[in-house]
């Protein structure tokens, strides 16, 4: 198998996080919930709101992906 493809077989597989990035992911979490509480305050209901929170999640989503498939102490808990 190919490095490359080792690296995009490990995106299927749970990778736990070390407890150093587990804290980094916690405090960012905390973060997208601030800018989410901020928007629906701003915003008034609409199509386009309902379209930025997908679009938060989604941003939320692979930031915690890129930590997880760049941490150096994770491990691999299942393929």
């Amino acid at each position: 198998m190919s490095d490359k493809l080792d690296t995009r077989l490990a995106a299927f597989a749970y990778l736990a996080p070390s407890p150093y990035v587990r804290d980094i992911m916690g405090e960012l979490r905390l973060r997208f919930m601030d800018i989410a509480r901020h928007l629906d305050r701003k915003i008034p209901e609409c199509r386009e709101k309902s379209l930025a929170f997908t679009a938060l999640e989604e941003a939320s989503m692979w930031v915690m992906k890129a930590l997880s498939l760049t941490d150096p102490d994770g491990k691999v808990v299942s393929p």
